[in-house]
């Protein structure tokens, strides 16, 4: 059976035990990221860095919060936020001492792409196809998100520019 959500999105509402385990796995990784990309936006020093990944923050608390809703739809108690703020807010405080922007901005793609690994994962063994489209859709918006990172990355070391002859 399936439940019509207020953006037409399809939510399954029988969900086999081995989904479910995958999904509540995805909801706490998607808190998790949403966490360090809040904390990497707080280690930029320039506004629109900031901007970037407090938006991409708020995409993965999307997905988190529909995974919720897939598991409320299906009957089952939905996993929330770990908290662990100040330890991560730390760890971004480390990594730009020691690396500057560049380095903040490596470890946050770093996770995106280790989010969108465990999304690969998760739609290799969900057995649910409604569930597969919103782990498909999901995983697209976190490479994504992985691809603004890298697009975003201050160069380490400046390449000189070659003289025209």
């Amino acid at each position: 059976m399936l439940v019509l959500r207020g953006d037409m999105m399809m939510l399954p509402t029988e969900i086999d035990k081995k989904t479910l385990d995958i999904v509540q796995e995805l909801v706490e990784a998607n808190f998790g990221g949403r966490d360090e990309l809040y904390a990497a936006a707080d280690s930029m020093d320039k506004e629109d860095s900031q901007r970037i990944c407090r938006r991409l923050a708020d995409f993965l608390a999307d997905n988190a919060i529909r995974l919720q809703q897939m598991l409320a739809a299906s009957g089952n108690e939905a996993a929330g936020p770990l908290d662990i703020d100040a330890i991560i807010a730390a760890l971004f405080k480390a990594v730009k001492a020691r690396h500057g922007a560049a380095g903040v901005i490596e470890v946050a793609e770093e996770a995106q792409r280790d989010l969108k690994h465990g999304y690969d994962r998760a739609i290799e063994e969900a057995s649910e196809p409604q569930a597969e489209g919103v782990l498909r859709e999901q995983r697209d918006r976190v490479e994504f998100s992985e691809q603004v990172l890298r697009s975003i990355k201050p160069s380490q070391t400046k390449k000189p520019n070659p003289k025209k002859r």
